[in-house]
């Protein structure tokens, strides 16, 4: 869902106007359907702005954007609930959260910014409750053009759509179906706040972002800033401070940006039209000189491509008597396999470069032509993955080499790195293998911000989640308004899965879910409602009613230490653990032998894997459900000896009596047919038949108790099972 910056910073200088109408009020049976809360923990007032592009919603081919603008702000406590006026606003919506106060700010930016009012919008102070609303002042507008992007505002994204639950694909209409939301903190974007957001399902997953108070965070910018040199907005800086259109609004604060944009904002010479300076031009990005040919260059900008010239030829840092240092336990082979992944990403967008004579070459503000150092191109595509396929080894080697490790194919018998949950940003600042130590500050939990986020614009393992919920929190400054004060772990998320087949739905962790007989899986959380719970149970069910269910408990096991065979670390994992007994103790019992087929497995390979660790100690993070088995499936209580005919398998003739046991009727092309079973005091003959899709017709099932010469009691059967009782039940 991130937008990539260049999109950003293109619609933010280059908007052209339309005529701007004030927006009409939604009146269907959808509207407010959707929400989003914004909780306040800073120290300050802080100002939401919900934005959305008309273009891709209601309006294409409209430059113009939707907002709702909270004018009194949120206080430090207060609890602001917003309801969407309507489906227009659900496609790539932003919220910004400004600090300064909206109405004095927009009074200072141009006019195609500025937002021309609307009608009223549905706010709600919801501080005490969601069950105590109370009005709050709120309205909806439209401007001609975005917000500056370097505003005193923090970016965030999101996304209401539905998914069809018959098809499991993407609904046609975002308010009907299971519906979705999809989020994300744009820190790749920008720096500014502290910000967290989660989906509001009751703690259903962690949230993202990062929930360190404001002081903290400002901290750890500022340290970034003064260790690395890296480059902030002109605007923020101590010497243009003075001269920038918020100064007296809000406090001097530090705001700065992703790899990508500090790149592209140099290599465009792009401006900024929110502060005047001293002498020269108001350049976006401090520090920026342009030289006789008119080529900017920035000194971070040179720094990063110091960093990146160590490792390109003739420079090979693997052939020095003492390897740059890694956590590897062969860190030689770590820096040959590091290297191979630099060159070869590198020479890719070199070839990329050879087809396009105009890959390098830009046009400025000014008006002059100019062509860039290749170094710094090739790094601007690579960091900002300008150029490439989806998925496959170009994407992952450049998400492995901004992650500080190499890239390894699956097949080659060397370590995959790149997957590997503890290796990930593990680069110190200065460390030769961190090629964007922005991504540290924002991944890094005591040099960084430690935030589950955007770092750069394809670190979608930890920058994009979407999952089930009609609306979603944003808790700037803290974690007070969170359900789930955890940190979303793409390592750790727990899921059932089910094979088509013919479950109608599931109760999971007390979420009603439809199946429909289709294929699909659905996410298991210990957080409920807020709250932690000791376990989690899942329900599944073959029709509509309650009757007949298959009902598992899940639990999580208790930290357990393995060993990292990358880097002969130790750490601390959790997974699942499920009671069999329970299962057969509270399904019914026609499902209850599924109980026994059902299974708890780990993540085996890719990237959210834990490919450092021997299978057996890899948490095991999914509910594997057995499917119904169509053409039907014969279920023996304990005390059976054998059961033979309507094509059983062979070992259906020699059973365990102290187990139950389960086994498909294989009829073949017969409609009907007969079993034999026998026991130690028991022999009963079945008479089964068969529709013509090979599922049982339970209306003609017929059983004789033959030693008793009478008919069979207890059993129970639907399309897809007969279960036949223990032997002296029958």
């Amino acid at each position: 869902m991130n937008m990539p910056a260049t999109t950003v910073l293109l619609c933010s200088l280059l908007l052209t106007s339309s005529l701007i109408a004030a927006p009409a009020q939604y009146t269907g049976s959808d509207a407010h359907k959707r929400y989003i809360i914004v909780h306040n923990d800073m120290p300050m007032t802080v100002y939401p702005v919900i934005e959305s592009p008309e273009n891709g919603n209601c309006s294409p081919g409209s430059t113009s954007v939707n907002r709702i603008i909270v004018p009194s702000g949120v206080r430090n406590g207060q609890t602001i609930k917003i309801y969407m006026p309507d489906k227009c606003w659900y496609n790539a919506g932003r919220v910004l959260i400004f600090t300064p106060e909206i109405e004095p700010f927009e009074s200072r930016i141009g006019a195609d910014q500025r937002t021309q009012k609307g009608l009223a919008a549905a706010c709600y102070d919801i501080s005490q409750g969601q069950n105590d609303e109370k009005p709050a002042v709120c309205y909806t507008g439209k401007a001609k053009a975005s917000y500056p992007l370097d505003s005193p505002a923090q970016l965030t994204e999101y996304t209401f759509d539905a998914d069809d639950p018959v098809t499991g694909k993407k609904s046609p209409d975002p308010d009907k179906g299971r519906l979705m939301t999809d989020i994300d903190i744009s820190y790749v974007d920008e720096t500014f706040l502290p910000v967290a957001m989660a989906i509001d399902t009751g703690g259903l997953a962690g949230y993202m972002g990062t929930a360190l108070s404001y002081d903290i965070f400002d901290q750890r910018i500022m340290n970034f800033l003064q260790r690395t040199g890296w480059s902030s907005f002109a605007a923020y800086t101590q010497n243009n401070w003075q001269n920038n259109a918020f100064h007296d609004l809000i406090p001097f604060s530090y705001h700065t940006m992703g790899g990508y944009n500090l790149l592209n904002s140099v290599n465009t010479k792009a401006t900024s039209s929110l502060y005047k300076p001293a002498s020269g031009e108001a350049y976006l990005i401090e520090k920026l000189n342009v030289n006789e040919k008119y080529q900017p260059s920035n000194p971070s900008m040179a720094a990063l491509a110091a960093r990146w010239k160590l490792w390109l030829p003739p420079n090979n840092p693997c052939a020095s008597a003492v390897v740059p240092a890694s956590p590897a336990l062969d860190q030689k082979a770590f820096c040959e396999d590091f290297r191979a992944t630099v060159k070869w990403v590198w020479d890719t967008y070199q070839e990329f470069k050879s087809r396009d004579p105009n890959y390098c070459k830009f046009i400025g503000g000014d008006a002059k032509p100019y062509e860039i150092d290749e170094t710094v191109c090739l790094m601007e595509h690579i960091i900002g993955y300008t150029q490439g396929p989806d998925g496959g080894r170009l994407p992952e080697s450049v998400q492995a080499l901004l992650r500080g490790v190499p890239w390894n194919d699956e097949t080659s018998g060397k370590p995959l790195y790149q997957y590997n949950k503890w290796l990930l940003f593990w680069a110190a600042y200065d460390s030769a293998y961190n090629l964007n130590p922005f991504t540290r500050l924002i991944h890094d939990t005591k040099d960084g911000i430690n935030a589950i986020a955007y770092s750069f614009s394809i670190d979608d393992k930890y920058g994009n989640f979407r999952d089930e919920g009609t609306g979603l929190i944003i808790n700037i400054g803290g974690d007070s308004y969170l359900p789930n004060k955890t940190p979303y772990d793409p390592y750790q998320q727990y899921f059932v899965t089910w094979a088509a087949n013919n479950w109608d739905h599931a109760v999971i962790c007390g979420r009603t879910i439809e199946i429909n007989k289709r294929q699909g899986n659905s996410r298991v959380s210990m957080w409920q409602s807020g709250k932690k719970a000791d376990y989690c149970d899942v329900t599944l069910y073959r029709t509509a009613q309650s009757e007949p269910h298959l009902d598992f408990r899940l639990f999580e096991e208790p930290e357990r230490i393995v060993t990292d065979s990358y880097t002969g670390k130790q750490h601390a994992v959790q997974g699942l653990q499920m009671d069999t007994q329970y299962c057969k103790d509270h399904s019914s019992a026609v499902l209850a032998p599924y109980c026994s087929q059902a299974n708890l497995s780990p993540v085996f390979k890719g990237d959210i894997a834990y490919v450092s660790l021997k299978d057996e100690d890899k948490p095991k993070t999914t509910l594997n459900v057995p499917a119904l088995v169509t053409g039907g499936r014969l279920n023996l209580a304990p005390g059976w000896l054998s059961a033979t005919g309507c094509g059983l398998p062979a070992e259906a003739g020699n059973i365990d009596p102290k187990n139950g046991s389960s086994f498909p009727f294989a009829p073949g092309t017969a409609t009907a047919c007969t079993v034999s079973l026998s026991a130690s005091a028991a022999h009963a003959l079945l008479d089964a038949a068969f529709n013509p899709d090979g599922e049982i017709i339970p209306a003609s099932l017929k059983c004789t108790r033959t030693d008793k010469q009478r008919a069979c009691i207890g059993i129970m059967a639907d399309s897809n099972n007969v279960n036949l009782p223990p032997p002296d039940a029958i």
